[in-house]
Protein backbone atom coordinates (compact mmCIF):
# COMPACT_ATOMS: atom_id res chain seq x y z
CA UNK A 1 0.00 0.00 0.00
CA UNK A 2 2.35 2.03 0.64
CA UNK A 3 4.25 1.49 -2.09
CA UNK A 4 1.31 2.82 -4.28
CA UNK A 5 1.20 5.96 -2.32
CA UNK A 6 4.14 6.86 -3.21
CA UNK A 7 4.27 5.97 -6.66
CA UNK A 8 0.63 7.75 -7.11
CA UNK A 9 2.24 11.13 -5.11
CA UNK A 10 5.44 10.80 -7.67
CA UNK A 11 3.30 10.26 -10.82
CA UNK A 12 1.45 13.69 -9.47
CA UNK A 13 4.49 15.68 -8.96
CA UNK A 14 5.60 14.54 -12.40
CA UNK A 15 2.38 15.69 -13.91
CA UNK A 16 2.54 19.09 -12.29
CA UNK A 17 5.75 19.84 -13.04
CA UNK A 18 5.45 19.15 -16.22
CA UNK A 19 2.86 22.24 -16.84
CA UNK A 20 3.77 25.27 -18.79
CA UNK A 21 5.12 27.98 -17.14
CA UNK A 22 2.56 31.17 -18.27
CA UNK A 23 4.35 33.79 -20.11
CA UNK A 24 4.58 37.66 -18.42
CA UNK A 25 2.52 40.26 -20.26
CA UNK A 26 4.41 41.97 -23.23
CA UNK A 27 5.15 45.45 -21.95
CA UNK A 28 3.34 48.13 -23.59
CA UNK A 29 4.09 51.02 -26.06
CA UNK A 30 6.08 54.14 -24.41
CA UNK A 31 4.35 57.13 -23.52
CA UNK A 32 6.63 60.03 -24.82
CA UNK A 33 6.00 62.85 -22.27
CA UNK A 34 6.65 65.66 -25.13
CA UNK A 35 4.43 65.50 -27.94
CA UNK A 36 5.86 65.40 -31.54
CA UNK A 37 4.31 66.99 -34.80
CA UNK A 38 2.64 64.30 -36.78
CA UNK A 39 3.86 63.77 -40.37
CA UNK A 40 1.28 62.45 -42.92
CA UNK A 41 2.60 59.53 -44.90
CA UNK A 42 1.41 58.00 -48.29
CA UNK A 43 2.75 54.50 -49.90
CA UNK A 44 5.62 54.51 -46.97
CA UNK A 45 7.00 57.92 -47.55
CA UNK A 46 6.64 60.90 -45.68
CA UNK A 47 8.89 64.04 -44.30
CA UNK A 48 8.98 66.65 -41.73
CA UNK A 49 11.23 69.10 -40.03
CA UNK A 50 12.34 70.31 -36.56
CA UNK A 51 13.43 73.30 -35.79
CA UNK A 52 16.58 74.06 -34.06
CA UNK A 53 18.00 76.40 -31.47
CA UNK A 54 20.95 78.03 -29.70
CA UNK A 55 22.27 80.41 -26.94
CA UNK A 56 25.81 81.56 -27.08
CA UNK A 57 26.20 82.95 -23.53
CA UNK A 58 29.52 85.10 -22.52
CA UNK A 59 30.60 85.45 -19.17
CA UNK A 60 29.65 88.31 -16.96
CA UNK A 61 32.90 90.20 -15.21
CA UNK A 62 32.72 93.59 -13.51
CA UNK A 63 35.98 95.65 -14.46
CA UNK A 64 37.22 97.85 -11.42
CA UNK A 65 38.55 100.83 -12.47
CA UNK A 66 40.25 104.00 -10.91
CA UNK A 67 38.03 106.92 -9.37
CA UNK A 68 40.51 109.38 -10.17
CA UNK A 69 44.13 109.09 -11.17
CA UNK A 70 45.52 112.47 -9.63
CA UNK A 71 48.84 113.97 -10.20
CA UNK A 72 48.95 116.38 -7.79
CA UNK A 73 50.40 120.21 -7.62
CA UNK A 74 53.64 119.62 -10.02
CA UNK A 75 56.72 121.77 -10.32
CA UNK A 76 56.68 123.63 -13.57
CA UNK A 77 59.52 122.60 -15.83
CA UNK A 78 58.11 122.84 -19.36
CA UNK A 79 61.40 120.52 -20.63
CA UNK A 80 60.27 117.49 -18.37
CA UNK A 81 57.56 114.77 -18.39
CA UNK A 82 55.84 113.80 -15.10
CA UNK A 83 54.44 110.18 -14.91
CA UNK A 84 51.92 108.18 -13.39
CA UNK A 85 51.79 104.40 -13.69
CA UNK A 86 47.94 102.26 -13.80
CA UNK A 87 48.85 99.07 -11.61
CA UNK A 88 46.75 95.79 -11.20
CA UNK A 89 45.45 97.51 -7.79
CA UNK A 90 43.95 100.14 -9.61
CA UNK A 91 42.44 98.42 -12.48
CA UNK A 92 41.75 94.60 -12.45
CA UNK A 93 38.33 92.34 -12.60
CA UNK A 94 36.68 92.05 -9.48
CA UNK A 95 34.43 89.58 -10.27
CA UNK A 96 34.31 86.98 -13.50
CA UNK A 97 31.59 84.29 -13.76
CA UNK A 98 33.76 80.93 -12.89
CA UNK A 99 35.22 79.07 -15.92
CA UNK A 100 36.59 81.70 -18.03
CA UNK A 101 39.95 82.93 -16.70
CA UNK A 102 40.66 79.10 -15.84
CA UNK A 103 39.89 78.11 -19.53
CA UNK A 104 41.88 80.62 -20.64
CA UNK A 105 39.48 83.81 -21.59
CA UNK A 106 40.99 87.20 -20.86
CA UNK A 107 39.71 90.66 -20.99
CA UNK A 108 41.55 93.36 -22.86
CA UNK A 109 40.56 96.97 -21.80
CA UNK A 110 41.51 99.78 -24.00
CA UNK A 111 41.90 103.51 -23.67
CA UNK A 112 39.92 106.46 -24.52
CA UNK A 113 39.99 110.04 -23.50
CA UNK A 114 37.28 112.51 -22.44
CA UNK A 115 39.36 115.87 -23.59
CA UNK A 116 40.69 114.87 -27.30
CA UNK A 117 43.12 117.61 -28.91
CA UNK A 118 44.30 116.91 -32.59
CA UNK A 119 43.37 113.14 -32.42
CA UNK A 120 45.49 112.39 -28.79
CA UNK A 121 45.11 112.47 -25.39
CA UNK A 122 44.93 115.97 -23.89
CA UNK A 123 43.65 118.01 -20.44
CA UNK A 124 42.38 121.05 -20.45
CA UNK A 125 41.85 123.95 -17.99
CA UNK A 126 38.97 126.67 -17.50
CA UNK A 127 40.55 129.13 -20.18
CA UNK A 128 40.43 125.99 -22.88
CA UNK A 129 44.06 125.88 -22.74
CA UNK A 130 44.90 122.00 -23.43
CA UNK A 131 48.27 119.78 -22.87
CA UNK A 132 48.78 116.81 -24.39
CA UNK A 133 49.61 113.27 -22.40
CA UNK A 134 50.54 110.00 -23.49
CA UNK A 135 49.78 106.53 -22.25
CA UNK A 136 51.88 103.65 -23.16
CA UNK A 137 51.34 99.85 -22.10
CA UNK A 138 53.53 97.34 -20.06
CA UNK A 139 56.01 96.99 -22.78
CA UNK A 140 56.19 101.01 -23.44
CA UNK A 141 54.49 100.81 -26.50
CA UNK A 142 52.13 103.93 -26.85
CA UNK A 143 48.58 103.67 -26.86
CA UNK A 144 46.71 105.59 -29.76
CA UNK A 145 42.88 106.55 -28.88
CA UNK A 146 40.57 103.56 -28.02
CA UNK A 147 43.91 101.17 -28.34
CA UNK A 148 44.73 98.09 -25.94
CA UNK A 149 45.72 99.22 -22.94
CA UNK A 150 46.18 95.98 -20.81
CA UNK A 151 44.93 92.41 -21.69
CA UNK A 152 43.42 91.00 -17.98
CA UNK A 153 43.94 87.57 -17.38
CA UNK A 154 43.31 86.87 -13.30
CA UNK A 155 41.20 88.51 -10.47
CA UNK A 156 42.64 90.40 -7.70
CA UNK A 157 44.60 93.56 -7.37
CA UNK A 158 48.61 93.09 -7.89
CA UNK A 159 51.44 95.92 -8.33
CA UNK A 160 52.59 94.51 -11.43
CA UNK A 161 52.01 97.63 -13.43
CA UNK A 162 49.76 97.94 -16.60
CA UNK A 163 50.26 101.24 -17.89
CA UNK A 164 51.92 104.85 -17.52
CA UNK A 165 50.17 108.07 -18.21
CA UNK A 166 53.26 110.96 -19.12
CA UNK A 167 52.23 114.42 -18.92
CA UNK A 168 53.50 117.14 -20.77
CA UNK A 169 53.39 120.39 -18.36
CA UNK A 170 52.32 123.64 -20.08
CA UNK A 171 54.39 125.49 -22.26
CA UNK A 172 54.05 129.03 -21.44
CA UNK A 173 53.95 131.05 -17.93
CA UNK A 174 50.63 132.24 -18.84
CA UNK A 175 49.08 128.87 -18.67
CA UNK A 176 49.83 128.14 -15.02
CA UNK A 177 48.35 128.16 -12.04
CA UNK A 178 44.89 126.96 -13.57
CA UNK A 179 43.52 123.04 -13.07
CA UNK A 180 44.06 120.67 -15.74
CA UNK A 181 41.49 117.90 -16.08
CA UNK A 182 40.37 115.40 -18.31
CA UNK A 183 39.39 111.72 -18.18
CA UNK A 184 40.62 108.41 -18.92
CA UNK A 185 37.42 106.32 -20.54
CA UNK A 186 38.01 102.13 -20.27
CA UNK A 187 36.44 99.73 -22.85
CA UNK A 188 36.31 95.92 -22.99
CA UNK A 189 36.37 93.47 -24.84
CA UNK A 190 36.98 89.02 -24.76
CA UNK A 191 39.47 87.91 -25.99
CA UNK A 192 39.27 83.75 -26.15
CA UNK A 193 41.65 81.17 -25.54
CA UNK A 194 44.08 80.51 -28.10
CA UNK A 195 43.16 77.09 -30.30
CA UNK A 196 45.13 73.84 -28.35
CA UNK A 197 47.68 73.31 -31.34
CA UNK A 198 47.39 69.87 -33.13
CA UNK A 199 50.23 66.82 -31.77
CA UNK A 200 51.71 64.69 -35.36
CA UNK A 201 52.09 61.81 -34.46
CA UNK A 202 55.44 59.98 -35.56
CA UNK A 203 54.15 56.24 -37.66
Amino acid sequence: MKKKMTALALALGLLLAARPVLAEPLPGPTLRPTPGTAIECENGVGNGQSGINATFQGPDYTLVVPAKLEFGALYWNKNSTYEKNLTKKDLYIGQMTAGYFESGWKIQVNADSGQVKEGSFALSNAKGDTIPFKVTDAAGREVGLNGALATLAQTGPEDAALATLRLTPPQSETQLNLEYSGSLIFTTRLVPPEPVAKQEVNP
